[in-house]
């Protein structure tokens, strides 16, 4: 009798002790999923986020609005405006002012030298081409300027420039070429200036003409010039303003892409291969120019 009682007490201790070591696996295993979902689990989340607590924040690389590229085995090299949807060809060098030269003798009326007070005028070599870009205006122009200046002006024998300088080509310098100061500064610049604008209809491409040619009341006669998708404009300022002079340019709109495009030559089509020859880039810039595909 003495051992049934003895053993059953063992086995009751047998299934006391499973059930708590039952109760301590499970403890354990809940521990062990809380500490998963709360220390673990946080440090892989935090590590995949990094520097990047938003996807929203990144910063986006600046795009280009413009770019030159350079052309192997060519002449030119290409711009592209991305920003306005368009690009042309320019060439890489032209012959054009790029150096001082001394004089101490000037021509008479006949051709004839005589000894004169020092004085200077400009000399032509190969110059790089670079692009300016002013607002919505893209100067195509020469990397540096012959600038000679003469604070005496004109005698009367014609100007007289006692000093010469090689300067970078600037805006401000091409500002400067604008004004009728010849007599008292001479820059000896060639540039070409390009316009695109949005011009929704033929009304809207009036008044952008208006603003380029500034002319409130100028009209502008367009006519087909065979190529499809455009229409070349001839500009015709108001008849009751007396103006002098001209330059030479393209106006041509696009009514199918709403725009407008401009490309001014001055008053000389002088960009001028090395070889020396008459020849200029002006044509094949032009036949160049388009606008890029959307």
């Amino acid at each position: 009798m003495m051992k049934s009682l003895n053993k059953n007490k063992q086995q009751g201790g047998g299934h006391l002790i499973a059930i708590v070591v039952i109760i301590v696996l499970g403890l354990i295993s809940l521990l062990g999923f809380f500490y998963w979902q709360n220390f673990v689990s946080l440090q892989f989340n935090t590590t995949d986020t990094v520097g990047d607590p938003d996807p929203k924040s990144k910063i986006e690389p600046t795009k280009k609005t413009s770019e030159i590229i350079q052309l192997e085995n060519s002449d030119m090299n290409r711009y592209v405006n991305y920003e306005k949807g368009f690009e042309f060809l320019f060439p890489k060098q032209i012959l054009t002012n790029n150096q001082c030269q001394e004089f101490n003798a000037r021509r008479d009326n006949y051709g004839n030298w005589y000894p004169s007070e020092r004085h200077y005028g400009g000399a032509d070599g190969a110059v790089d081409v670079i692009i300016l870009e002013s607002g919505d205006e893209y100067i195509m122009a020469p990397k540096h300027t012959v600038v000679q200046s003469s604070p005496k002006g004109s005698d009367e024998e014609g100007y007289i420039f006692t000093s010469c300088e090689v300067v970078p080509t600037t805006v401000q310098i091409i500002e400067r070429t604008k004004k009728d100061n010849y007599g008292i500064e001479n820059i000896g610049l060639e540039y070409r200036s390009f316009r695109v604008s949005e011009a929704k209809n033929y009304e809207d491409a009036l008044a952008v003409s208006r603003n380029i040619f500034n002319d409130p009341n100028g009209t502008v006669l367009w006519f087909s010039d065979g190529v499809d998708d455009r229409q070349s404009g001839e500009f015709k300022y108001d008849p009751k303003v007396e103006r002098s002079g001209g330059f030479a340019y393209n106006l041509w709109y696009y009514p199918e892409k709403n725009k407008l495009a401009y490309i001014m030559f001055g008053h000389s089509r002088w960009f001028a291969y090395l070889d020396g020859s008459n020849n200029t880039y002006d044509d094949r810039v032009v036949e160049s120019f388009k606008l890029l595909s959307e």
